[in-house]
C-alpha cells in the first residue's frame, strides 16, 4: 500500500523485554510459592482464641436465663470470627441460626436487658451484612465480642 504524503508508515511498539519467553512470565518462583502456602498454614491452624464461657447455670433467672443458649452459641461463633480474616459460610449459617434465636426471644426481655440484647443482635447482624457483602472486617467481631461481654456481665454478674 502506498504511502499518503505527509504520514510515515507506523511501527509497532516492543511490548516485550528482549528476553521475553512465553510462559516464563506466568510461573511465580517456588520459593515465593512455598512461603506464602506456609503462611496460610501458619495462619489458619488456630481459629478460636478458646475464650472462658458461662455456663447456662451461671445466668441469672429469668430473661437472662431464657438469652443464654443463643448468646453462648452466638459468642462461641465470634471468638471464632474474631481470629480469622473471612467467614466461611457453615460458620456464618451458624452465627445466622443464633442470631435469630436471640431476636425471637428479644420481645420476652426485661426492660433493663432490653438494649444490651438489642445491642448485641446489631452487631452480629452488621459482621453477617459485611461478610455476606464481601467486606468483612475482623475488627467487627470484636466489637461484636464486646457487646457479648456486655450480656454476660449483665446476666452474670462477671466478664
Amino acid at each position: 500500500m502506498p504511502e499518503r504524503p505527509g504520514r510515515s508508515a507506523r511501527t509497532v511498539p516492543d511490548v516485550f523485554p528482549p528476553t521475553y519467553a512465553p510462559g516464563a512470565h506466568m510461573r511465580p518462583p517456588l520459593a515465593l510459592v512455598l512461603a506464602l502456602a506456609l503462611s496460610a498454614a501458619c495462619s489458619s491452624s488456630s481459629t478460636a482464641t478458646d475464650r472462658p464461657q458461662p455456663k447456662v447455670a451461671d445466668f441469672s433467672s429469668g430473661s437472662c436465663r431464657s438469652v443464654a443458649e443463643p448468646v453462648l452459641r452466638l459468642g462461641r461463633e465470634l471468638d471464632t470470627l474474631s481470629s480469622i480474616d473471612m467467614p466461611p459460610p457453615d460458620l456464618l449459617e451458624k452465627l445466622k441460626t443464633a442470631q435469630a434465636a436471640l431476636r425471637a426471644l428479644q420481645p420476652s426481655v426485661e426492660p433493663s436487658l432490653a438494649p444490651t440484647v438489642e445491642k448485641l443482635v446489631g452487631s452480629v447482624g452488621l459482621v453477617r451484612l459485611r461478610a455476606d457483602s464481601n467486606s468483612y472486617e475482623r475488627q467487627l467481631a470484636v466489637t461484636a465480642l464486646e457487646d457479648y461481654d456486655a450480656v454476660i456481665a449483665a446476666c452474670t454478674g462477671g466478664p
